[in-house]
């Protein structure tokens, strides 16, 4: 239990004592969440965790909407939309990842290909 807390204090610690990035290393700040996102959920979908796939695949939907959404303004109505919804949807799609039973991360990924593909023939 101590070793998880050790590492977020030197993790805080390495933030607080470090200083903004360099300008070639700054494209990060826009880029890195969704390369951690995506590289989790590849790992995820690799070792065949469908929870944590689940997860990654919502925070990952909800980051680049919430990413677009600002583009408009901070006082637009699609932020505020997105915010709304990043705040309903990702934590429901958090507790059904927990309440259903564990199915393998090729099982639900399939259903997430299959639900896109009949989204996008509907419309």
């Amino acid at each position: 239990m101590a070793v998880p807390a050790v590492i977020l204090l030197v993790a805080a610690l390495a933030v607080a004592a470090t200083h903004a990035l360099p300008l070639s290393l700054s494209g990060l700040t826009v880029v890195g969440p969704y390369i951690v996102l995506l590289l989790g959920a590849g790992i995820s979908a690799w070792f065949n965790r469908s929870r944590a796939l689940i997860v990654l695949a919502s925070l990952l939907a909800a980051y680049a909407g919430f990413s677009l959404a600002s583009e408009l303004g901070p006082k637009s109505f699609a932020l505020r939309a997105v915010s709304t919804a990043f705040a309903v949807l990702v934590p429901f799609n958090v507790l059904l990842a927990l309440v259903f039973p564990f199915r393998s991360a090729g099982c639900v990924s399939t259903e997430i290909i299959a639900g896109f593909c009949s989204a996008w023939l509907k419309s």
